[in-house]
């Protein structure tokens, strides 16, 4: 069964009007059957100019000024002009979906890298249920236990009631506990949901998250590909920077970090499962959500125009994920000393 957070039927694509481009600023992927169609369409001067192959020898569009050569003046795909969606390329079709696979269920995530989505998940309210809960009767105690968790987070912040750090602080001891139980007391069947609940009630960190804020956004800078020059203005503004936690803390943007928080618990939680770690995708989410808070205050961005960058700089490139995943690897090493 397939599942899609309520934004995705309500995020009605701005074409023309969009702030940015989806067919900019980045590579643009091409399947054997989308070549083949393109080849039938067009003579070859054309296709050649059209078409070209990336460094491992994939096939792409041959972007012009970085746009695809299909993005006309007005900011429209003039290919989808001419076709039907269905005859455009796969990438094009689906994105900005994030389709992913799970026992006897998908979930079709669109990314908040896209300004129509972003739009509607900061216009939502935080009692407003967007995210579907999947129904799962299959055999895995381990996903299955990972998706009550993820329902009991949203529900904390749906229902109100705790701020950031406390959703901080409740969902890293809450990845912890799952972590002891699941390697270590090895008694998943008797987890118990309702003391965890309980996490989610104090506001004091279990790790020393602030002492590495700015090496995140470092790594961010250093190790991370950057799309837009904007993006790595506004990193290298923040590390010049004071992190003063206090702005954070008073800061009257809260509703929009929890809806930041939200995505990227619906988005991430559920990954624990590919890597027996709930634990490193839980801080992934607590690194993702500070930094871009610090970012935003930083550089005078506004936060949800700083969450849509975050996305679209590390959502969408597997390489930026792992370098951000290899620097909570790093830090959990060093905080268990």
């Amino acid at each position: 069964m397939d599942y899609y957070p309520k934004f995705y039927y309500s995020s009605d694509c701005l074409a023309g009007d969009c702030p940015d481009t989806c067919c900019a600023g980045w590579e643009i992927p091409l399947t054997e059957k989308d070549t083949d169609f393109l080849k039938k369409r067009f003579d070859k001067p054309i296709f050649d100019n059209i078409v070209t192959k990336d460094p491992y020898g994939d096939a792409c569009m041959r972007l012009k000024n970085g746009r695809c050569p299909f993005l006309n003046t007005e900011g429209l795909c003039s290919l989808r002009l001419m076709l039907s969606q269905s005859e455009t390329p796969e990438v094009c079709r689906q994105h900005p979906l994030f389709i992913e696979e799970y026992d006897g269920f998908t979930e079709k995530c669109p990314s908040l890298s896209c300004p129509a989505v972003c739009r509607e998940i900061f216009s939502s309210d935080l009692s407003d249920e967007i995210y579907p809960m999947p129904e799962y009767r299959g055999d895995d105690v381990f996903l299955s236990m990972l998706i009550k968790s993820r329902k009991m987070i949203l529900k904390k912040i749906n229902t109100g009631g705790i701020d950031l750090f406390e959703a901080i602080a409740g969902t890293i001891y809450l990845a912890t506990d799952i972590e002891q139980t699941v390697f270590f007391d090895e008694k998943i069947e008797t987890f118990d949901f309702e003391r965890s609940e309980s996490f989610f009630g104090y506001a004091c960190l279990p790790y020393d998250i602030f002492k590495y804020v700015g090496e995140y956004i470092t790594m961010l800078k250093d190790r991370c590909e950057i799309l837009e020059e904007k993006w790595r203005q506004m990193l290298e503004k923040t590390l010049k920077s004071h992190f003063d936690l206090s702005n954070l803390r008073i800061d009257s943007r809260g509703k929009e970090y929890l809806q930041f928080y939200m995505y990227l618990v619906y988005r991430y939680w559920l990954k624990g499962i590919n890597t027996d770690s709930v634990l490193e995708y839980a801080l992934f989410i607590v690194f993702g959500t500070i930094a871009c808070s610090f970012i935003s205050l930083s550089s005078d961005v506004p936060f949800a125009e700083t969450a849509r960058m975050f996305s679209k700089e590390i959502e969408h490139d597997s390489d930026n994920i792992e370098a951000a995943l290899e620097f909570i690897d790093k830090y959990l090493a060093e905080s268990e000393r």
